[in-house]
């Protein structure tokens, strides 16, 4: 019977702590609340800062591989593009020479009875992949830089947006 009230009367004193406590709690709380409510105010907060200026590198920023021009991170596939910048500095004159900076793209020297720009791509013939302006251009010549803007290269299914790979 000892035991039993001896249990009982630490179960009381355990309910008593625990009451206590909670209250202690949440008299703490309240005047944290309390002071929350005393700084209705914000500080002033002053921001200074300098707009990122565009890098004027080899990076291309837009592609017009789709039907608008867009950020080449938006295209499902690779894109290596060849830029403005890169054609001028490496004196570039034509579509061979700016395609040298492609990996994984070799030129044929006419096989199959083709001159011009005879392109494998990973391997793949790329006759009938070459667009100009977003307009297949399969015609077997020898392809100038001085009117394109940048070049560029998509490697992998390009079904989803053309039906077929894309080179130029």
């Amino acid at each position: 019977m000892k035991l039993y009230q001896q249990k009982n009367a630490t179960q009381k004193a355990l309910y008593l702590a625990v009451i206590l406590a909670t209250q202690s709690m949440a008299t703490i709380a309240e005047e944290k609340v309390e002071k929350a409510a005393e700084q209705q105010e914000l500080e002033e907060v002053n921001v200074k800062a300098s707009a990122v200026q565009a890098a004027a590198g080899y990076q291309a920023t837009k592609t017009r591989v789709g039907k608008v021009l867009q950020d080449p991170h938006d295209i499902p596939q690779a894109v290596t593009t060849v830029t403005a910048s890169l054609i001028k500095d490496q004196q570039l004159s034509s579509l061979k020479e700016a395609l040298s900076n492609v990996a994984g793209l070799t030129f044929n020297a006419a096989e199959g009875g083709r001159a011009g720009d005879n392109m494998m791509l990973r391997g793949f013939y790329t006759f009938g992949d070459i667009y100009l302006d977003g307009v297949r251009d399969t015609a077997q010549y020898n392809r100038e830089l001085f009117n394109l803007e940048q070049v560029d290269v998509l490697r992998g299914s390009a079904a989803m947006l053309f039906g077929r790979a894309r080179v130029v």
